[in-house]
């Protein structure tokens, strides 16, 4: 067998990466694993000097130009080779993206549903004093933040099938617990415990997502994954209120212990069906009853047609390695004080709560304080799958980051002056909801860069996190104490701090992007074949 020749961009996946044993012993001279670490390091005065033309272009040479009708590419992006391929898509969202969706927005319910229990009885129940409400948030967070990597390396080792709905299950469980305690003690170790288990949702998600999807679906489909963060933020005050309207005293529980009973029942149901729906990685879910031997063969030639390794091999030494890899630092750079400016709108409801009208009564009733900011939620829903969308589609990842920074400057910039009119006011809590695609777009390009390494992408997923809940524990205390709310001294200055250090970050991560993923069919077809080298040489080699 003779090698194939390498044809333009719209050749099949196997004129691409058709090669045979022959071939692997003659070439192995000709391209050294540096050559495909650095695919691009020749070109490093070229990607300085066209920095503004990459940031507004997408490279078109890796896929075909799209000349399908627009409502076709809002659909399927252009690199899809068969209407298997897409039949198969679509399979993979309506199980995958369901299951994760719905999971994700009772996870946010389960991490917050004490906020409504507090002022739901809860306070007087169990004698709450002093910072005890505070308190029930920190231990989450620190159970949160201590079980991340760990979780991580564990997803490594044992099927994403059991372990994420097994997680599911178990802080269900915990959260059914939490309506029998009668001393707080108690009730803080349970939402210890809640936090450690529910710190394999979203990671271990978008871990998963990285295993099956492409460079042109991955940030739609995680941006669509984190709004349904925001879709549960919105309907948790109305279902929380129906609950306890309707359920309170029944059986001799107070309505506040029903909450946690019924958030339990859901929790439980959605990790039942998680057992039965969710994949592993495309070599590894074999008894899957929801997809074909031919659907795994599609997912498996799709991740080689990308030059992404999906195995699920971890070594401890991968950890400390990780953390040595500069690229790393990087990405941390660009995602974590993108996190941290999130905190900006956190308080959008103090500031409701602050206005009075002329004569000194409240401008807004509480359950119009409880309502506004669902509002902006709904933008974050919205926009935040809207730009990871376009990135997908255009190419334009970098372009959307930027602006989704700026954006951030401009809000923080005007609540910082904190202007007289409230309309502007308004105008700056409002644009700052509608910065979260940057984490999608940021979990992308990680899975781009680290398209061949699938132990640091599991670890730089889950540290980044970490980074992000382990500041966030301690850094509303100082920064955003609640008594200078509303007006903060130094808090709206220090998150636009935050913004620019992320543009910072955003501007390196550039520099990484074009020198370690391929950005030219060749580029990538060299990727491919390497790729299929190394497995040629180890079925000989067995």
């Amino acid at each position: 067998m003779t090698k194939t020749h390498t044809k333009g961009a719209n050749d099949s996946f196997n004129d691409v990466i058709n090669v045979s044993s022959c071939d692997v012993e003659n070439e192995n001279n000709q391209m050294n694993e540096n050559e495909i670490e650095f695919p691009l390091k020749y070109q490093k005065s070229w990607y300085i000097s066209n920095f503004s033309r990459i940031m507004i272009y997408k490279n078109r040479s890796i896929y075909s130009k799209d000349r399908r009708p627009w409502y076709k590419r809002l659909i399927h992006a252009n690199d899809t080779e068969s209407d298997q391929e897409r039949k198969f898509i679509a399979k993979l969202d309506l199980i995958l993206i369901t299951w994760g969706c719905i999971s994700y927005c009772i996870k946010s319910i389960d991490q917050s549903n004490y906020q409504n229990a507090y002022v739901s009885g809860m306070k007087e129940d169990l004698n709450m004093q002093g910072k005890d409400y505070n308190w029930l948030g920190t231990y989450y967070t620190i159970g949160y933040a201590i079980m991340l990597i760990p979780s991580q390396i564990i997803l490594s080792k044992i099927k994403a099938t059991y372990w994420l709905p097994g997680c599911e299950l178990v802080w269900g469980v915990l959260t059914g617990l939490c309506a029998i305690p009668k001393s707080i003690n108690i009730m803080f170790a349970l939402r210890f415990l809640i936090g450690v288990t529910e710190a394999s949702s979203w990671p271990g998600m978008i871990t998963v997502f990285m295993n099956w999807y492409t460079p042109t679906e991955f940030a739609t489909r995680a941006a669509v994954f984190g709004a349904a963060g925001c879709v549960g933020s919105m309907f948790i005050g109305f279902m929380q209120a129906s609950i306890y309207t309707t359920m309170n005293g029944i059986g001799g529980l107070p309505g506040w212990r029903w909450l946690f009973v019924i958030n339990a029942i859901m929790t439980v149901v959605t990790a039942i069906t998680g057992f039965l729906l969710i994949p592993d990685t495309p070599e590894n879910s074999k008894k899957n009853k929801w997809f074909k031997p031919e659907d795994l063969e599609i997912a498996k030639k799709r991740m080689i047609r990308n030059g992404r390794v999906t195995s699920k091999e971890m070594k401890l030494k991968s950890i400390y390695k990780t953390y040595l890899d500069w690229k790393f630092w990087v990405f941390a750079l660009a995602y974590v004080p993108w996190a941290w400016t999130l905190l900006s709108f956190a308080y959008f409801n103090l500031w409701l709560e602050s206005l009075t009208n002329d004569d000194g009564t409240p401008m807004y009733t509480t359950s119009e304080i409880n309502m506004i900011p669902v509002g902006g939620y709904g933008i974050s829903a919205v926009t935040m799958i809207f730009y990871s969308r376009f990135a997908d589609l255009s190419g334009r990842k970098f372009g959307v980051l930027i602006i989704q920074e700026l954006t951030s400057v401009v809000g923080c910039s005007i609540l910082s002056f904190w202007p007289k009119s409230i309309g502007l006011k308004y105008f700056g809590f409002f644009i700052l909801f509608s910065v979260q695609a940057t984490g999608p777009i940021i979990m992308l390009l990680l899975a781009e860069v680290y398209a061949r390494d699938t132990q640091k992408r599991a670890i730089i997923t889950g540290s980044i996190v970490v980074l992000t809940y382990a500041n966030n524990a301690w850094m509303p205390l100082f920064i955003w104490p609640a008594d200078e709310a509303p007006i903060y001294h130094y808090g709206y200055k220090v998150a636009i701090g935050f913004a620019c250090s992320s543009l910072v970050g955003i501007w390196s991560l550039f520099l990484v992007y074009v020198q370690y993923v391929p950005q030219s069919k060749e580029d990538l077809n060299r990727v491919v074949k390497h790729q299929n080298r190394i497995e040629n040489q180890n079925r000989l080699g067995n």
